[in-house]
């Protein structure tokens, strides 16, 4: 199998798989290990329960500009390929850099006294992320591994977080605040160079390249077709007929909701409809927004799930069975049971299956010049309009 570099942002996230959600061990599902196959054992893709009626998905065509491949998408495609098998280790001695990783325990005092929210151990803090309040992290600059610094500093006239000392509510800001900072160790990671022998090692995963040509050939083929699509897969989203099921885009937005939630409480470590309000925003918007990713993931993956059936595009057991192989490891599930009754197995054959859908569509299409393209869809544009017209002039007539 393959590793894709096709960027996300279509639907190619996969976010209608609980793949995508990451690990929600509330979800079973009674049939997580089952998945249809067809006559030869192969894994295809699910009914859904949203019905779709087909556009025009081959032979679409797609300006021939959208096969340049930039120089800073390619770097960053190597780039992003060399830091997933990059190695950390923990350093336990030297000067703090900007850009560092730093293991740090901390004690925030407000007037001598402890505040809720400002003590921590152990927590990770790259130096230069403006995580923490302005000062905090320049101070740690040049102190050494094991020294424990002293940070006098002031929380934003603006600073909208309250918190408690001796259980009174308390705004911060303003407030002048003591943080007492001991120095762990730093993290270093350690990233790979870009060598024969790297891509020999790994190149399996990337078009089987053996070579580092082979590889940069490999990465600027799926950049286009990565181009491509952006420009072709929304369209036919948009003009495929999808009947979507209303108890489906229910569980979509459950699935989503409670994903948002958890990404907010661990990133933040505030609840939904607090970071919410911070971002300025009412729960009724988000909620709208909500719905509207959970109907256009469902679009996808019926329209994906049915070109795939009319194509008879099908995944292996081998296929899946790396997929499932790597996904435990990093999840760290023991057994392919514990796996599949969070992310069954027909779902994650339905995201393999969605990638090689895009692969179809963008190998069909019919790459022309861009001014060619250009001028079809402006006198596409303007049939549209003229019908709108004598179709307004008809029914002020009647």
């Amino acid at each position: 199998m393959k590793k894709k570099l096709l960027a996300v942002g279509l639907c190619v996230a996969l976010a209608f798989s609980t793949a995508a959600c990451g690990k929600s061990s509330d979800k079973t599902v009674a049939t997580a290990g089952e998945a249809e196959t067809n006559k030869a054992g192969e894994l295809m893709a699910g009914k859904t329960a949203s019905t779709v009626k087909l556009c025009d998905y081959k032979n679409v065509k797609v300006g021939k500009s959208t096969e340049n491949v930039d120089e800073d998408s390619y770097n960053s495609a190597i780039n992003n390929i060399l830091k997933s098998f990059s190695t950390s280790e923990k350093v336990e001695e030297g000067q703090v850099k900007d850009g560092d990783v730093v293991n740090i325990d901390y004690k925030g005092t407000i007037d001598g006294q402890e505040f809720e929210g400002g003590t921590a151990s152990g927590q990770d803090l790259t130096i230069g992320s403006n995580s923490f309040i302005d000062g905090f992290e320049s101070g740690l600059i040049g102190a050494n591994v094991g020294d424990t610094v002293t940070l006098n500093l002031t929380f934003p006239e603006n600073y909208s977080n309250t918190t408690k000392i001796n259980d009174e509510e308390v705004s911060l800001a303003g407030k002048a605040v003591t943080f007492e900072v001991k120095i762990n160790y730093i993290t270093v990671t350690n990233t790979p160079e870009l060598t024969d022998d790297f891509v020999k090692e790994h190149g399996e995963d990337y078009g089987d390249a053996t070579t580092v040509e082979e590889l940069n050939t490999y990465v600027n083929n799926q950049i286009a077709l990565s181009n491509k699509l952006s420009k072709i897969w929304p369209n036919i989203v948009s003009d495929c007929t999808v009947d979507i099921d209303a108890k489906e885009k229910q569980t979509k937005y459950s699935e989503l909701y409670t994903y948002y939630e958890n990404v907010v409480k661990s990133n933040y470590g505030i609840e939904l409809e607090e970071y919410v309000k911070q971002v300025n925003q009412t729960m009724d918007d988000f909620e709208k927004s909500i719905q509207d990713e959970a109907e256009y993931q469902i679009k996808c993956q019926a329209i994906s799930n049915a070109i795939a059936r009319a194509e008879n595009i099908t995944v292996t057991n081998e296929e899946y069975d790396k997929k499932a192989e790597s996904d435990m490891e990093y999840y760290g599930y023991k057994t392919l049971k514990e796996y599949q009754k969070v992310y069954p197995k027909q779902e994650i054959v339905d995201s393999l299956i969605y990638y090689k859908v895009l692969e179809f569509i963008g190998e069909n299409a019919e790459v022309v010049d861009d001014a060619e393209l250009e001028s079809e869809t402006e006198a596409s544009s303007e049939a549209s309009t003229e019908t709108s017209t004598e179709a307004e002039s008809t029914t002020a007539a009647e």
